[in-house]
């Protein structure tokens, strides 16, 4: 058995001595030599694709961000289903947890710390005790610019409303069924002061004022503080969502917010701050444009392009931008109307467009001709092919605080375009922040199939003292497989 152990050539013959045994041993040798060589290749090719093995990898939406702001982590090539904790500069206590799915993925919207110094930091997926996977990310000043900083963090939680009569609030999936029907006529706001419903859903925490620095003692663009007249912060926001358990696209939302002064007496130029933001928005934006409205009048305003080609597929993007409106441009004067429209490019060629509607008094020295047509506060989305989708107030808003009983009258429902598809579902909330994750229902005031008019009891001194937000969202299902929603935002304030 022993000769097994040398080469074929040797076995059954006479041991080799002399010169033919010297030259057995270099032809050994150099067989050694050559499966040595091999041996050493092949380690060297194994290194490499052992480095390049899938393993964990921890992405963020932003390079860079400012201490408050809010990014999406990404975690891919995770066990499955493990729990960690994400921190920050190595601190054990973690700012975020997360879960990994069957997938191996994991995304968590996670809030940089208010007191994060400026420079580079380390985000780091914890399991147990060992650290799977990092990413770095930089801290940048939010000194002084020509635009507003951005507001740092996701939306805050939005409230619910609750129907008139008062019943407790339930929260439900949001899952659209058409059902449409015919423009309801503006009701006369009234606020009764009837019983309503206390709200089941925790009161949200009043909405910290982000730290804003423009130069000089400017007016905070969020409060709506400082501005020449009494102004209220209101929202509209575009969505193109996939409808549960259909295929269509899906390509998150756009926002369009700003201090306007609803129903105040202007002149002249006014200054708007407008909050743009992009959520799992894949699109490119493309302009924000000004819109004045009378009886015999419609002129659009010059394009902003400030954000021009902005995307924000992960996460949540919020920018801001200062437009300097010239009232007098329309030919009369009285209650007419300002509009906020943006657009985005989507992937599919289509075109993703939200538009804030407002009231105000126009006095530029003009003959008075008071808007005779949906004189009330609107919030639109629309998305090629799909039409307008739309929320509205039909009482007056609350530009001071609110005690007590509020009770606005609002609706949501098809208004007849040739192009607009009808209302499948709607909802009305109070503080719910469909930005988080797992998402955050609110405070349910309303919600079912088809369109809906009516009014809401809110009895705020259920809620914490500070501010809130009702929150009032259209559906529309598009037979291509996608939903498109209209939300209209009213930030309020509470003082009990």
């Amino acid at each position: 058995m022993r000769h097994k152990a040398v080469p074929q050539s040797f076995r059954g013959a006479t041991p080799p001595h002399g010169p033919a045994l010297k030259a057995a041993a270099r032809t050994l040798a150099d067989r050694l030599a050559t499966l040595t060589m091999l041996i050493i290749a092949t380690a060297l090719i194994v290194v490499p694709l052992g480095v390049l093995a899938s393993g964990p990898v921890l992405s963020a939406s932003e390079a860079t961000a400012s201490a408050g702001d809010r990014i999406a982590v990404v975690g891919t090539g995770f066990a499955r289903d493990d729990e960690g904790v994400l921190t920050w500069d190595g601190d054990p206590a973690g700012v975020a947890n997360f879960r990994v799915n069957g997938a191996g993925r994991f995304r968590v919207a996670l809030l940089i710390p208010a007191d994060a110094a400026l420079g580079r930091h380390e985000i780091a997926a914890v399991v147990g005790e060992t650290q799977e996977a990092a990413v770095f990310v930089s801290v940048g000043s939010t000194g002084p610019t020509a635009t507003p900083t951005p507001d740092p963090t996701a939306e805050p939680a939005t409230p619910t409303p609750t129907v008139e009569p008062v019943v407790t609030p339930t929260p439900t999936a949001e899952v659209p069924t058409p059902t449409p029907t015919a423009e309801v006529p503006t009701p006369t706001p009234t606020v009764e002061p009837v019983v309503t419903p206390t709200p089941t859903a925790e009161p949200a925490t009043p909405t910290p004022t982000p730290t804003l620095t423009p130069a000089g003692a400017g007016p905070d663009p969020l409060t709506c503080v400082g501005y020449p007249e009494p102004r209220i912060f209101v929202e509209s926001q575009s969505w193109w969502l996939r409808t549960p358990g259909a295929l269509g696209t899906e390509f998150g939302h756009m926002h369009v917010g700003a201090c306007l002064p609803y129903q105040q007496t202007i002149r002249g130029v006014i200054g708007i701050d407008v909050r743009i933001i992009l959520h799992d928005n894949p699109g490119q934006f493309d302009y924000l444009n000004p819109v004045l409205v009378s009886n015999s009048q419609e002129l659009s305003l010059a394009h902003d392009l400030t954000l021009h080609n902005l995307t924000c597929p992960i996460g949540t993007c919020t920018r801001w931008v200062h437009l300097d409106v010239d009232t007098g441009q329309i030919t009369s004067d009285g209650m007419e109307e300002i509009r906020l429209r943006a657009y985005v490019d989507e992937p599919d060629g289509n075109i993703m467009h939200s538009s804030i509607n407002t009231l105000a008094n126009f006095q530029n020295g003009h003959p008075v001709s008071d808007l005779d047509r949906r004189a009330y506060q609107r919030g639109k989305g629309w998305y090629t092919g799909s039409g307008y989708c739309e929320s509205d107030v039909l009482s007056n808003m609350p530009l001071g605080t609110v005690s007590g009983v509020w009770s606005p009258a609002l609706q949501i429902v098809d208004h007849g375009a040739a192009d607009d598809l009808p209302v499948t579902h709607h909802s009305v909330r109070l503080d719910p922040d469909f930005h988080a994750i797992p998402q955050v229902p609110g405070t349910i005031l309303v919600d079912g199939s088809g369109p809906w008019a009516g009014s809401v009891a809110i009895d705020t001194t259920s809620l914490a003292n500070g501010r809130h937000r009702l929150v009032l969202r259209a559906d529309c299902d598009d037979p291509r497989g996608s939903t498109n929603s209209g939300v209209l935002v009213v930030f309020f304030t509470v003082a009990n």
